[in-house]
């Protein structure tokens, strides 16, 4: 596959013209109305960065174009951060690619151990399945007093796990030896 160019950020959306488009997209991620105010879910992003570091931002390709909402939200049924990646129309192509820059952000960058998604859209499974995550089934969560389901997946930081073999002591000698 070949790699694109793509400038991350995690800046504030308040800091950018946040076109129409965009905030369709944005609103579509949190699940929102399209009846919400943008400086509410703006506030309700930034809100979320604070209280865990990170949040939504935005991915352009290497023409600076924005192609997708992208990033990582904390989520407190799975206790894990979510990764969220929703294409703009017309940018379905990069969906794949913008899903493995967000991973290698969260692995690399961050160091997490451990992320999820959640969907129900086909293009984002097949997206998902194709960055190596694997699907654990469906799955209910609670948003807004009301649970929903979604398909679950979930992706382990391997690199991690094969960075810290043989950091640790073990004994092959038996407990009941040791007595």
């Amino acid at each position: 596959m070949k790699n694109r160019a793509f400038n991350f950020s995690y800046h504030s959306f308040r800091h950018t013209d946040v076109v129409p488009e965009v905030a369709t997209v944005i609103k579509k991620v949190m699940n929102t109305s399209a009846s919400v105010p943008q400086r509410e879910l703006l506030d309700a992003l930034e809100q979320h960065r604070i209280e865990h570091g990170v949040a939504i931002g935005y991915l352009q390709n290497d023409e600076g174009a924005c192609i997708a909402v992208a990033g990582l939200h904390y989520l407190a049924d799975a206790e894990l951060y979510e990764v969220i990646c929703e294409t703009l129309p017309g940018s379905d192509i990069y969906k794949t690619d913008a899903l493995i820059f967000v991973i290698n952000y969260a692995f690399h960058t961050l160091g997490i151990d451990k992320i999820c998604a959640r969907t129900n859209d086909t293009l984002m499974m097949n997206s998902l399945k194709d960055a190596g995550f694997a699907y654990c089934g469906e799955r209910a969560f609670t948003e807004d007093g009301r649970n929903h389901i979604w398909n679950y997946f979930e992706l382990e930081n391997e690199s991690l796990v094969a960075d810290m073999q043989g950091q640790f002591l073990h004994s092959n000698t038996s407990w009941d030896n040791n007595l």
